[in-house]
């Protein structure tokens, strides 16, 4: 039984869904990482009886249509079911109410989230029968457990980590702020929403800069490592503050990593303040620059953070890590809030999906549906043509070198062999599980196949 898994941002994906692809094969699967910007190509060629999307939105609906038309069972595992918005589109109750108004659950077999606060809208909503609908929690916050940690290493060390999160006003891997906007209003965000939300951002990023630097030059003796977002452009950082001897600016690594040898996190509105938390990492949030908007769209970060009050205050504590630690009460972040959001943070979230995928595998589809063309931009037509005649592998290795955006997003089965043999160590288990690039007939893809 062949099961697909998209790779999204391998810098944040690639480490949770080689676990799940490790617990796979313990089940009996044949489980295949797809490299998202390929998936066209290699889920036509790869006779999946499973795929597990990383989203399912607007935007990609014509895609899913066209794997359900292929009988292949589509299940969702979302790569961003934590971090949401109180009142946005995707607040848990208006994503439920828009997907089924939108009849996009029509097209998913089994839907898996990150926590009970997420189910809960989608059960109401009726998007799935509710045992179509699990809470498995997130395979990569396997990572922040007893088991799993050591898994996580990293090249430096004792540095306070800012993650920035501003890839919507400086993207990576779109062409910039107007082709940004679009992308929301194309998931269906609304257009004045949209407007006011980046005005707001590029204000708030803009204050950002400021404080950070203030941070770095008042602060001289404490070494900082900014990790742009990995949807964002390094530039702005390098320009402003690649010539201070106490910063570090680079994304390499999966966030986790970088996280586990950080004294402190230091950060606005970002996410990573969830995995800050299960790391036993303090968590900073700059919330005297914060704007209620910013707030709304994305409120558990400063939930789970210790919330600023002044340049002196940070000042202080940046000075005095020991003061920053005896403050810090984990118990506070923790308990009220990361539990209904992302599950008991038992490292066992991997092999809970490899569950549902397993019991998924054991039945048929329950509808068939119509073969649907594929609608295709220009570009994505001649890589679709390349792909077919040379193999997906060829294509993506000389991108991966004329291209930083394809670079960021390229894997291959020596990275995921040394991850493999990591996980099946901290497991203890003695069975060997590789790594190699599917083929078909002559022509070898960029997915890869753990066997």
């Amino acid at each position: 039984m062949k099961v697909g898994i998209i790779v999204d941002n391998p810098k944040r994906d690639l480490n949770g869904c080689t676990l799940l692809a490790y617990q796979l094969t313990k089940l009996g699967l044949s489980p295949y990482l797809i490299p998202m910007y390929y998936q066209i190509s290699d889920v036509t060629q790869l006779d999946l009886d499973i795929l597990v999307l990383n989203y399912i939105r607007k935007n990609n609906e014509n895609l899913v249509r066209y794997y359900n038309g292929l009988g292949i069972k589509c299940i969702v595992m979302d790569t961003e079911g934590g971090i949401l918005s109180e009142n946005g589109l995707d607040s848990p109750s208006n994503w439920a109410d828009f997907l089924v108004k939108e009849k996009l659950n029509e097209l998913i077999s089994h839907y898996t989230f990150w926590g009970r606060k997420v189910r809960d809208p989608f059960v109401d909503k009726n998007f799935l029968p509710p045992k179509k609908l699990t809470v498995t929690g997130c395979p990569r916050y396997d990572f922040c457990t007893e088991k799993w940690s050591p898994f996580l290493e990293f090249s430096s060390q004792g540095y306070i980590l800012i993650n920035t999160n501003f890839s919507a006003i400086n993207p990576q891997f779109t062409t910039g702020e107007e082709d940004e906007k679009r992308i929301f209003k194309d998931l269906g965000w609304d257009s004045q929403y949209v407007d006011n939300f980046f005005e707001d951002n590029q204000i708030i990023f803009s204050n950002f800069l400021d404080e950070i630097e203030y941070f770095f030059k008042n602060v001289p003796n404490q070494k900082f490592w900014i990790r742009p977002h990995p949807f964002e452009k390094a530039n702005i950082y390098v320009e402003r503050f690649g010539h201070l001897n106490n910063v570090t600016i680079s994304g390499e690594g999966d966030v986790f990593n970088v996280l586990s040898k950080a004294k402190a996190i230091l950060h606005l509105n970002c996410g990573t303040s969830v995995e800050s938390n299960l790391l036993g990492k303090p968590a900073l949030c700059i919330d005297y620059i914060n704007t209620e908007m910013q707030i709304a769209h994305t409120p558990l970060p400063r939930k789970v953070s210790y919330n600023l009050k002044s340049r002196d205050e940070t000042i202080e504590l940046l000075s005095d890590l020991e003061k920053l630690y005896s403050l810090y009460d984990f118990s506070k972040y923790l308990d009220p809030h990361i539990l209904d959001w992302f599950h008991t943070n038992d490292g066992k979230a991997s092999e809970r999906l490899a569950l549902v995928i397993k019991e998924e595998s054991k039945t048929p589809k329950d509808k068939t549906f119509p073969s649907v063309p594929l609608k295709l931009s220009k570009g994505q037509k001649a890589q679709q043509i390349l792909t077919n005649i040379i193999g997906s592998k060829l294509v993506s290795v000389t991108r991966a070198k004329t291209s930083q955006n394809r670079k960021s997003k390229f894997f291959t089965p020596k990275q995921i062999n040394q991850k493999l043999k990591k996980i099946a160590q901290l497991d203890e288990n003695s069975i060997e599980v590789c790594s190699a690039y599917a083929k078909k007939g002559i022509k070898t893809m960029s997915s890869i196949e753990i066997k």
